[in-house]
């Protein structure tokens, strides 16, 4: 259900904070919007707000669920293969260290930022956006994790790192035995909590529950002074 942006104050002690249309760049109120609603711009139509429920719970605990599957999924081998009696392990840290060794530094760098380091640093922020405002507490660190979150989000690519272990899997199937690893199992866990972390994320509650956060942390140190 879709319904048209209301003129009446926040909800829950929340302020008026404007938003540009993505698509026609019209400058609007955003107010509190209640589950199952969407707002819509009224001069394109196009959706400016879903509301998430329950939101910062959600994404909490899939991040940690994503992160416990995160060092065996980097760690453990994922591929086996036996050719001949000879038998090698494959890791995702041990690929990236093979490029390296191989002169390939770019393509070493360009693996281990978008399936290293990018997904841990996605779910770290996650973690630790939705763990202080589900505390209640308010961190100026709050704020600069959001807008990390934000820049990061497209750098994370476990989804192409996936497709390519699978084409591995299809042409080196003929060459040996192959045995896939605890790992490739762990990968797909991480993979899918890691979607349903970023799916779940509402980075427009979590900028109204920091405003909130910040407001009460004033009005506190105000009342000690």
């Amino acid at each position: 259900m879709s319904e048209p942006l209301p003129n009446q104050s926040l909800d829950h002690d929340l302020e008026e904070h404007w938003a540009a249309c993505h698509d026609c760049d019209l400058l609007l109120p955003i107010h509190d919007i209640t589950e199952n609603r969407v707002a819509r711009c009224p001069r394109c139509n196009a959706v400016l707000y879903r509301h998430k429920k329950d939101s910062m719970n959600r994404t909490l605990a899939f991040s940690i669920a994503a992160l416990l599957f995160y060092i065996p999924a980097n760690t453990l081998p994922i591929l086996s293969l036996d050719i001949l009696g000879n038998t090698g392990r494959n890791t995702m840290l041990n690929g990236v260290l093979q490029l390296w060794q191989q002169g390939s530094w770019w393509m070493a760098f360009l693996v281990a930022a978008c399936s290293v380091a990018m997904p841990l640093l996605e779910l770290g922020l996650l973690a630790g956006i939705t763990g202080h405002i589900q505390s209640q507490r308010y961190s100026h660190w709050l704020p600069k994790m959001i807008k990390w979150q934000h820049r990061t989000s497209g750098w994370a690519m476990l989804e192409v790192y996936l497709l390519g272990i699978i084409v591995a899997i299809v042409k080196m199937s003929e060459l040996g035995d192959l045995v896939l690893g605890q790992a490739l199992v762990c990968f797909v866990v991480l993979l899918v909590f890691t979607l349903c972390a970023l799916q779940s994320f509402d980075r427009h509650e979590a900028w109204h529950r920091c405003m909130v956060l910040r407001q009460r942390a004033i009005a506190k140190a105000i009342a000690c002074q």
